[in-house]
């Protein structure tokens, strides 16, 4: 199992549990999941773009959440990834201040068992945005996308290996951490990265 600890104030082992605890319901086995990291996304309005520093926290949780208000509507965002799953019982599910959505298959008989997490979580800030040097150290690949970064913002994903093969993929901005966990078992997760990164721009309000 990747594990690190952040030369920081929080370590960003906290994001990726929030995704690995998801899958842990419906999942047994030894696996070596990623760590992945937890923090947000921000917005800078036209009339203050001149003297704010790009990714000024004025995105929150409470903004993706009166947009997306339960599971249902966050999964929305996942198309055709949830086809044959349903949400997990045991997922905490949408709260004021964070998300933590789970799917499991409908039935595990005949088919390749596969779970699905997203969870999002404030963050402290432009702080707990994970820099290059950060993303070395913990083996996770950087994500180009000028969306995120204009935000202030960066996107990775962290691989795991093991019979269940799980993708932590994770956009972090100042104010918010967003993840999505893919993991399955004996074959290689699909919504990972640009995929996965397009789906958490959605809930950032980034892309419609």
């Amino acid at each position: 199992m990747l594990s690190f600890e952040l030369p920081r104030k929080r370590p960003l082992a906290l994001v990726v549990a929030s995704g690995v605890l998801l899958l842990s319901a419906c999942s047994s086995g030894t696996t070596a999941a990623p760590q992945a990291s937890d923090p947000v996304a921000s917005s800078v309005t036209e009339g203050d773009a001149a003297q704010e520093p790009q990714g000024s926290p004025n995105l929150t949780v409470g903004d993706i959440v009166s947009r997306y208000p339960d599971c249902d509507a966050v999964g929305a965002l996942l198309g055709s990834s949830l086809d044959g799953m349903e949400i997990n019982p045991t997922s905490p599910g949408v709260a004021d201040d964070s998300v933590a959505c789970g799917w499991i298959p409908e039935t595990i008989a005949g088919s390749t068992a596969t779970t699905i997490g997203v969870a999002i979580d404030a963050n402290a800030g432009a702080d707990d945005v994970p820099d290059e040097g950060t993303l070395e150290l913990i083996g996770a690949e950087r994500i180009a996308d000028t969306d995120i970064e204009s935000q202030g913002g960066i996107a990775y994903m962290a691989v795991g290996s093991g019979d269940l093969r799980i993708t932590v993929t994770s956009v972090v901005t100042p104010g918010v951490t967003l993840s999505i966990t893919h993991g399955v078992l004996g074959a290689d997760p699909t919504l990972v990265g640009p995929t996965a990164v397009t789906a958490m721009k959605q809930l950032l309000g980034l892309e419609s």
